[in-house]
């Protein structure tokens, strides 16, 4: 073996207190610019001038341009002409100091009286109406030309310049003269149409559709007459233009008038229009952490049971969940946590509820963790009896005065009498229907056997009750499917029902109770109101009931109701207990084993039900199983083969709860960043957070409070992300998956991680390779990973396709749009580099040009690009070439030969620097002049590979490297070429593994740092500190692979097994390394090894299906090596988990292995012989990752066990807790022990797949790594 690379030891960066963060400010907006503007005409000498200049100019050319002006001039300008003409005439007494017409402040900007001053005369309008009805004389037509012609010659010599001195360049945008007529026109008519909103416009667009014609025209008349309808005044001269441009021989075109009067509309200013204009849902909005959440959740929940004076029924509330979480994961469907508020009369509604029920959807799938629904309750609930001691006696008092609503006084009038009404006509139905019926048996009998009169009266009677027994049982069916508020008969009055004539059917309406509690001893009134109706009605005579009799009846009915009705609450919560099956929920949380029962067995069960039911009260056991096993064995069944395990000590007599833990786990640090196979992965946000991604999440990295936020709504792992131009919206791309999961690109915000758009699901094939968003614009470019590399454009604000096409090369590497011109986009791969434009009107994109070389190199692949921007496009390639594409041509204007010493990875310009980062694992910038001179270097370890990414941040140089780190310098951004001093930060933002990561292990009292180890299959061997959340050290032995790693307690001490069945132990002396031992074993691959208790001894288990232990063992001279002392091979499978006994037994510490088939032995170390299962029930543990255990035998009934396989399993140092990961990815949080069978707990989507889990010692997080994703994630518990 190679001697390992130097041994890096990284220490704790802090924040340097000089260092200077951007603080992004908001733009002022228009209104405030303008305030800010000095008011024109406050100088009596720019006034003079401005007089001046004007009467000089109409003066000199008023006779020359008489000439000139022809019909098609006059037409085009009448407007114009117009307008000029009422300036011209108003008297001096209507113009203000500055010279300009006081009445003039809804002429549009570009309509003043000449070219020259119409800038200066703009900013100083008055604020007066102007009356644009004013009637025009025959006698002004030749001021009316002269003046236009006035205004031609002046437009050659402006100046403004000398009139408006402001060094705001914001300033002399906003007095910029116009001189398209067409916007002229447009202007005009918005000064017309701002004092009328949109929907006035649709309005009349709907009035002028209904007095159409065929031809899609209306008449002058009709025209006017919409305007009129709608109160939208336009002068006769605004009416006169729009006819001259849309009225045909047919009429007025409306659709092309209305399309028109609404683009001129949206010039208007109206605020209306503005916020159309504004984009509110790209607005960030403030954060506020989960803390600050969770706290204002909490008050609002304290402050709603103070104004309420009511409590939560905690105990009836867990009883529900825990009926409805039939799979034991702690999870319930959102709608079925709504309803269950609902029906228990929860005092939490609305919004509230809405924001409570949200915040326990971690995940954001629909389904709610309904522990920590609970936990909030009960924390408020605590905190507000804390403060308002007299509340906590609220459930007492209710118990004892059992002060229950009348349900119908908590119903209106109006629904009082409709329910009466509609309860009184369906007995009159009934009771006809069953009278007329009777009449025809009775006359049809009474003809076909006229001498029995006695058996047709009998058959009369019988007839009747029989219907009656049919509907009763459609009444009963139908009650138990409905909740409606029905009175109740208490069991008092439904024994007074005489007996007389019920039949077998009737006695089964009645609720036996057995089946119910004494409070719960009643059945809705629907089902016992139809059977004393049967009873009533069976005797009742063909002859009908008179008025008054009628009357008596409604009477005596409707105080009937409301005597038996008396309360609401015993009415609620009989109907609850009814549909919510309490019955069963009791009778399924004391399950019996899966054995057949035979029939008297299951006859027994019945009789039984109560006193169950009465245990179930005096000790809550809802949560209590009792399990049965096979001759002192707990069996596990799994497909033909069944697992026996040792009962654990007094397991007959301990009693379990089956609640989840009241711990639950939170997301917090995420360690890694994808750079291995990914480009274009680090960006800067508009809030100073680093946004990068690892396996399926997106990691929004705050460096100033060195805080993490998560993105986690992708469903299999992300592969590409781009950042729209205002910094508040990203697009993120990902592989498909199994399951049917297709490749999809999510569009989502960052203010609150809200997913805004999924598109293109079913549209992509394999993954979404890259994607780019238009400068400026809410367009999306992506190119999928299918075989034709299909390239599509999408609208982001509408989630629209847009156009598609096919770009039909093998291999994309990158695509871009060009900032300078936003319709043009850049696509590179293997020879292949092409410009597209896109024509977004007709939804189309085409290829407009392809490279010209000329005589320049041409590589095998084009792998990056970007634009500075001029909109000149610089790419890199595989030969390490840079080249430069001038103003977004296909020609080659400038290149850097041989930048990189092999293909160039990255490219990034930035004020007047190009940087290039590539696979030598160096970063240069060269200055942007023809010589494109090189200004600086920087050399990364070669420990992490090449340069995939390059960022700037602040005033930071952010690298991602091939080998899945991001490393930070320090690179001024002051100055021109910060070529001085940039060396790289001691510690790297983030490091972690890039091929499959299998090992990890707690390192309890390190000296070396950290307090937890991991290594992978890329040879790398990372130290982390979970409480600082950073990355400590890392050693690289290149040409190993590592699947299993384990550590003495300070560090020191490594023992690693690799993928080629080596086994090899490093010490760790200072920052150097050393192997203390290294020898093959076997030619499979070591799964797993541990180290004895006292650290004197290690096993290794293979995929060999055997266990080889060694021990360190001291020589003749004095000195210690690593012997093998021999090998357990009893196990059918391979060994994947190993367990030290916790002390030495007759002189041997135990060993429990277990193996994939499943399967567990126990054996003594010393031997290597196995032990009976009576012998180590009773045998601490140093360890629990052994998955196979009779203290974990309730996690094999889990759903999560039941639908995947059980890959891994720990225990926290204070053995109340243990974590189990799965194949599909779920980590689920028990109680320990979990002996029991429907365990509940809390379940968490993480990992594709979880192959290891790992509580750090004596701390509060657990630590998950997922195998292919390379990532490694810590969980608090909370």
């Amino acid at each position: 073996m190679d001697e390992p690379s130097l041994f890096l030891k990284l220490n704790k960066i802090k924040p340097s207190p000089d260092s200077q963060y951007r603080v992004y400010r908001k733009t002022p907006n228009q209104s405030k610019i303008n305030k800010k503007l000095v008011p024109f005409g406050k100088d009596n000498n720019v006034q003079n001038k401005v007089e001046k200049e004007i009467k000089q100019n109409l003066d000199k050319d008023m006779d020359e341009d008489k000439k000139k002006v022809n019909d098609s001039d006059l037409h085009l300008n009448l407007e114009d002409i117009a307008i000029e003409k009422k300036s011209n005439q108003r008297p001096a007494s209507q113009l203000d100091s500055s010279g300009s017409d006081v009445s003039e402040s809804e002429m549009p900007a570009h309509q003043n009286i000449s070219g020259s001053a119409r800038s200066r005369i703009k900013s100083g309008r008055s604020t007066n109406s102007w009356r644009r009805n004013q009637t025009d004389t025959g006698d002004d037509k030749d001021s009316r030309r002269n003046i236009r012609t006035a205004d031609k010659k002046t437009r050659k010599t402006p100046k403004a310049t000398e009139i408006v001195e402001s060094t705001n360049t914001l300033n002399k945008e906003l007095i910029q003269d116009v001189n398209d007529p067409e916007e002229k026109a447009l202007q005009f008519m918005a000064e017309h149409l701002k004092d009328y909103s949109r929907q006035r416009l649709r309005a009349v667009h709907m009035s002028l559709r209904h007095y159409s014609n065929v031809e899609l025209r209306v008449s002058q008349k009709d025209l006017g007459q919409a305007f009129q309808e709608n109160h939208v005044k336009l002068s006769n001269r605004t009416v006169q233009l729009l006819l001259e441009r849309f009225e045909d021989q047919h009429g007025v075109d409306f659709e092309k008038m209305y399309r028109y009067l609404k683009d001129a509309h949206t010039r208007s200013g109206r605020d209306s229009v503005l916020a159309l204009q504004c984009r509110n849902d790209l607005i960030p909005r403030p954060e506020m952490t989960s803390e600050e959440r969770d706290n204002d959740i909490l008050a609002r929940l304290e402050d709603l049971l103070v104004r309420s004076n009511t409590f939560f029924d905690l105990p009836e509330l867990r009883e529900a969940f825990q009926y409805k979480d039939r799979d034991k994961t702690g999870r319930i469907e959102k709608s079925e946590m709504f309803d269950i508020c609902g029906r228990r009369n929860v005092p939490v509604y609305g919004a509230l509820l809405k924001a409570l029920v949200k915040r326990c959807d971690g995940d954001n799938n629909g389904r709610v963790s309904w522990p920590e629904f609970l936990s909030f309750l009960e924390k408020a609930q605590e905190t507000t009896w804390k403060k308002h001691p007299e509340m906590a006696e609220l459930p007492e008092q209710a118990k004892k005065a059992q002060i229950q609503a009348d349900p119908i006084v908590e119903l209106s009038e109006e629904t009082k009498s409709k329910l009466i009404g509609k309860l009184l006509s369906k007995k009159a139905s009934l009771s006809k229907v069953r009278n007329a019926k009777k009449k025809e048996e009775a006359q049809a009998q009474a003809k076909n056997k006229p001498n029995d009169g006695n058996k047709t009266q009998e058959t009369t009677k019988e007839t009747p009750m029989t219907e009656q027994e049919n509907k009763e049982e459609k009444r009963d069916i139908d009650g138990k499917k409905t909740n409606d508020v029905n009175p109740v008969v208490t069991n008092e009055e439904t024994k007074q029902i005489p007996d007389k004539g019920t039949s077998p059917s009737d006695k089964t309406t009645e609720v036996s109770p057995n089946n119910t509690k004494p409070e719960d001893n009643t059945t809705p009134e629907v089902v016992n109101e139809s059977t004393n109706d049967s009873r009533v009605k069976a005797d009742d005579k063909p002859n009908p009931e008179s008025s008054e009799a009628k009357s008596k009846k409604h009477t005596e009915n409707m105080r009937k109701m409301k005597g038996l009705v008396k309360t609401s609450s015993g009415f609620i919560h009989s109907v609850k207990s009814f549909i919510s099956g309490k019955k069963k929920l009791e009778t399924e949380s004391k399950p019996t084993p899966q054995v057949e029962t035979d029939a008297e067995s299951a006859k027994a069960i019945p009789k039984q039900e109560s006193k169950d039911k009465e245990d179930s009260k005096e000790k809550d056991t809802s949560s209590v199983v009792k399990e049965e096993g096979e001759g002192g064995m707990l069996c596990i069944k799994r497909g033909d083969q069944t697992i026996k395990l040792p009962k654990p000590a007094n397991y007959d007599k301990q009693e379990t709860t089956l609640d989840p833990p009241q711990e639950r786990l939170a997301l917090d640090w995420v360690y890694g960043y994808r750079g291995n196979d990914c480009r274009s992965n680090i960006h800067v946000l508009g809030n100073d957070e680093i946004v990068y991604f690892v396996s399926k999440i997106a990691v929004l990295y705050d460096r100033t409070s060195h805080r993490q936020r998560h993105y986690r709504e992708h469903t299999e792992d992300i592969k590409c992300i781009a950042i729209h131009s205002n910094l508040s919206m990203i697009a993120s791309g990902q592989f498909s998956g199994k399951d049917n999961v297709c490749a999809h690109i999510r569009i989502w915000r960052v203010d609150n991680l809200q997913t805004v758009f999924v598109l293109g699901e079913g549209k992509f094939q394999k993954a979404v390779m890259s994607i780019s968003f238009a400068n400026g614009q809410d367009l999306l470019a992506a190119v999928d990973n299918s075989l034709e590399k299909k390239l599509t454009l999408w609208d982001v604000v509408s989630g629209t396709l847009i156009a598609e096409t096919t770009i039909n090369v093998d291999v994309i590497c990158d695509i871009n749009f060009n900032p300078k011109y936003a319709d043009l986009l850049v696509t590179t791969g293997k020879e292949h580099i092409a410009w597209w434009k896109m024509y977004r009107t007709i939804g189309t994109i085409q290829s407009v040009a392809q490279p010209d070389y000329e005589t320049y190199l041409r590589a095998r692949f084009i792998i990056c690009l970007t634009h500075n921007d001029k909109g000149d496009l610089i790419t890199g390639d595989s030969n390490g070439t840079i080249y430069i594409w001038g103003d977004g041509g296909n020609k080659i204007t400038n290149f850097i030969k041989h930048a990189h010493d092999g293909p160039v990875f990255t490219l990034l310009y930035s004020k007047g620097l190009l940087l290039s980062g590539g696979r030598d694992g160096m970063v240069f910038w060269w200055t942007w002049n023809k010589t494109m001179d090189q200004a600086g270097s920087l050399q990364i370890p070669r420990s992490e590979g090449g340069v995939r990414m390059i960022q700037i941040h602040n005033e930071s140089l952010l690298l991602g490297t091939t080998m899945n780190s991001m490393l930070s310098s320090l690179f001024p951004a002051g100055k021109q070429t910060p070529t001085a001093d940039v060396t790289l930060d001691a510690i790297p933002i983030t490091q972690g593994h890039f091929d499959d990561l299998r090992g990890i292990a707690c390192v309890p009292r390190s000296e070396v740092g950290g307090d937890f180890v991991t290594a992978g299959l890329d040879g790398i061997i990372c130290w982390f500190d979970s409480s600082r959340r950073d990355p400590v050290c890392k050693l690289v032995l290149k040409g190993q692979q590592f699947l299993c790693i384990d550590s003495n307690p300070s560090g020191k001490l490594i023992a690693l097994g690799t993928k080629d069945g080596h086994i090899i132990l490093i010490k760790i002396e200072g920052e150097s390394s050393s192997d203390a031992f290294n020898k093959k074993i076997c030619k499979d691959r070591i799964d797993t090894i541990n180290f004895s208790p006292d650290y004197q001894h290690l096993a290794a288990g293979s995929h060999d299906h055997s266990v080889y232990v060694f021990s360190l063992k001291e020589k003749e001279d004095g000195s210690t090596a690593w012997e093998f002392i021999g090998k357990y091979n009893a196990h059918k499978g391979p060994v994947n988990s190993l367990d030290f006994s916790l002390e030495k037994a007759d002189g041997s510490f135990l060993v429990k292995s277990c193996s994939s088939k499943p399967d567990t032995e126990y054996w003594r170390l010393d031997d290597q012989t196995a032990v009976t299962d009576k012998d180590v029930s009773a045998i601490q543990w140093a360890s629990h990752r052994c998955k196979l255990d009779s203290h974990v035998y309730g996690l094999w009934w889990s759903k999560q066990a039941q639908e995947s396989d059980v890959n891994c399993i720990d225990v926290n140092s204070a053995g109340n807790l243990v974590a189990m990961g799965d194949s599909n990815g779920y980590l689920s949080l028990f109680r320990y022990p979990c002996t029991k069978k429907g365990a509940f707990c809390h379940t968490y989507k993480s990992h594709t797949s979880i192959q290891k889990v790992l509580f750090v010692y004596d701390k509060i997080f657990v630590i998950t790594i997922g195998g292919d994703d390379s990532c490694i994630l810590q969980w608090r518990i909370v």
